[in-house]
């Protein structure tokens, strides 16, 4: 009797084992903080963060987003608490993701997902034969002097993912066609095949020659020329936060939470401007940094303001940083008093400019984006008001 129990034990002890290691449960496992400047302008999203993981230890030796939350600061946040994460050593698989949520009550973290095990093949659905499942995009190299027979003229603007991130295609656009199947076409696009819907497009017969977009700009290609007004449609730009810097000084403090302290906040953006012509020479990026007072959220002002010249030279994609002044604050808490004075950030503005007309406009926030395109007056007299006060220092 007793050896069958043992036996039926050391199943029973096997198969928890199992089931634990299928289930990927972390031994450790901080949820991401949903940091203050976030919740303050009620930033949301979701995301997916892969992890790898060193088998023998179970510790986490890096996590980066396969799927950004849409916001760098969450992104931070995410990155910085999952690798702190730790499995059971012995783990079957080293890349795991876990999709992670933020609301305006927190982060909310999902089920651990192999991605490249054993485990991950044995909970894979067989495919079902009457489906067809798309291939993922692949770098496609047609043959060498070879020219597509037909492409695909975008009817409308079409959203779609590349490598880093998410583009807007414009309307008019030709993308050499690579095949039409039914609801789909397959159409090259930066080296890789793509896959758009139909309705997106109509096909047309190509001329003699189509010239390809490529990431390297040909050695055969002409001098850039200055594209009519009329082109400034394809003119593309993006920007995202990409660091905070914060510097605090304490003038004095007690063990009894009273301090004199004084503060510095700066941003740094990254500027993307895309030209899928390749035919405008340069246009002008303006970033607007806007502030307000401490403890209120208007009025708005501008603390800072760049126009950026950017030679595109028949490049696809010319990206460069943009840095924020630094902008000073002051607190003071002396036991139930508290006092401050200064300014915080509260965003800003990038406005793309061409033939002395804008094109795209990016925000931080809605309101921001609110106020560059639907009140540009009010933006207007803010920078007059900068203006005025930086010709006084």
């Amino acid at each position: 009797m007793f050896p069958r129990l043992s036996v039926l034990l050391v199943l029973l002890l096997m198969g928890a084992r199992s089931w634990a290691a299928d289930k990927l449960l972390p031994v450790s496992a901080p949820r991401p903080e949903y940091p203050y400047e976030a919740r303050s302008r009620h930033i949301t999203g979701d995301g997916i963060c892969v992890l790898t993981v060193d088998r023998s230890s179970g510790a986490v030796t890096d996590a980066t987003l396969r799927k950004s939350t849409g916001s760098s600061i969450l992104d931070n946040a995410v990155s910085s608490a999952l690798r702190q994460w730790r499995f059971e050593p012995g783990l079957r698989t080293k890349k795991i993701e876990v999709p992670v949520s933020f609301t305006m009550t927190g982060a909310t973290v999902g089920d651990p997902v192999a991605v490249d095990s054993e485990i991950a093949k044995k909970h894979e659905p067989k495919p079902d034969p009457q489906s067809v499942v798309p291939s993922p995009a692949v770098p496609h190299q047609p043959s060498p002097g070879r020219s597509p027979t037909r492409f695909a003229k975008l009817t409308k603007p079409l959203k779609i993912k590349i490598a880093y991130g998410e583009t807007t295609l414009p309307a008019g656009l030709q993308l050499p066609l690579a095949s039409a199947d039914g609801a789909a076409l397959k159409v090259e696009y930066m080296g890789h095949e793509e896959t758009i819907p139909a309705e997106s497009a109509q096909i047309e017969e190509a001329p003699a020659a189509i010239q390809r977009l490529v990431l390297e700009k040909p050695a055969e290609a002409k001098p850039a020329r200055e594209a009519p007004v009329e082109d400034a449609s394809t003119l593309g730009l993006e920007a995202h936060e990409i660091g905070t810097a914060d510097g605090t000084v304490n003038r004095w403090f007690t063990d009894w939470d009273t301090y004199s302290r004084d503060f510095r906040r700066q941003k740094r953006l990254l500027i993307t401007v895309r030209d899928f012509s390749r035919k405008v020479s340069q246009v002008t990026v303006h970033v607007y940094f806007i502030g307000h007072p401490m403890e209120r959220a208007t009025p708005l002002f501008v603390y800072g303001h760049s126009a950026v010249p950017v030679e595109l030279k028949g490049n696809l994609e010319v990206s460069g940083a943009v840095d924020a002044p630094p902008l000073p604050g002051h607190t003071l808490q002396i036991g139930t008093y508290h006092y401050v004075r200064g300014s915080d950030i509260d965003g800003w503005i990038v406005i793309g400019e061409a033939f002395a007309h804008p094109f795209q406009v990016r925000a931080s926030r809605q309101g921001l984006l609110d106020l560059a395109e639907r009140n540009p007056q009010q933006l207007e007299e803010m920078l007059k008001d900068y203006a005025s006060k930086k010709g006084h220092h």
